[in-house]
């Protein structure tokens, strides 16, 4: 049986899957919605006006998130934001939304249909992500809460760091081009030396070896 059938099941109503190699985990979130919201001027009283809505500061800039409860909110540009949200919830969220945002220079868009979530947990999580993204996580991109934005195997995706350590990854990437970058993930993790921890990675860290059992 392989990782990928022996972990279908696992998480249920949360995933439609759990691959794992080694020290890292690759798992498809199914019950998150998505909302784009873009403000014209966000300098105004309006982000406070938002922020209230969402009972969560939006974030200043397109580096960090913000949470409320299950909520998250990501930066993605000046006055631009992604919402996550359960996907039960995201009529509801829309609706706070585009009442708050009424008689402004403002869009909310529910745009979950478009987007997979990929989360990377394990000890290899940061390490999978520096074979293909251009990014740094041993500097602020690799804080928890921290949001990058880059390209994975082709797509233009983010990054949200979801775990202190380095260790979890939430990967927000067109529908169309999760699958592949999936399947990038699990082959590198199948084929290279990312199924060692993240420390091995550091130059001052020696190499570990997984786990036969």
């Amino acid at each position: 049986m392989s990782d990928r059938e022996a972990a279908q099941g696992e998480g249920a109503g949360a995933a439609a899957s759990i691959v794992r190699h080694g020290y890292l985990s690759i798992t498809d979130i199914t019950d998150r919605g998505m909302i784009d919201l873009q403000i014209a001027e966000p300098e105004t009283a309006l982000v406070e006006v938002v922020s209230e809505a969402l009972g969560a500061v939006l974030p200043a800039d397109a580096h960090h998130s913000s949470s409320n409860g299950s909520l998250t909110i990501l930066g993605r540009g000046p006055g631009h934001w992604v919402i996550s949200c359960p996907a039960s919830e995201t009529a509801r969220w829309t609706g706070r939304l585009e009442t708050a945002i009424a008689g402004n220079l403002a869009m909310v868009t529910s745009i979950g249909e478009g987007y997979s979530i990929l989360r990377l947990r394990g000890d290899a999580a940061g390490g999978a992500l520096l074979r293909g993204a251009d990014i740094d996580l041993y500097g602020r991109e690799g804080n928890q809460g921290a949001v990058s934005h880059t390209r994975l195997a082709g797509a233009e995706i983010m990054i949200h760091a979801i775990d202190a350590g380095r260790r979890g990854f939430d990967l927000y990437v067109p529908r169309s081009l999760s699958g592949h970058v999936a399947r990038w993930l699990e082959d590198t993790a199948r084929n290279s030396a990312i199924v060692t921890p993240f420390a091995a990675a550091s130059p001052t860290a020696q190499p570990a070896q997984p786990s036969r059992t």
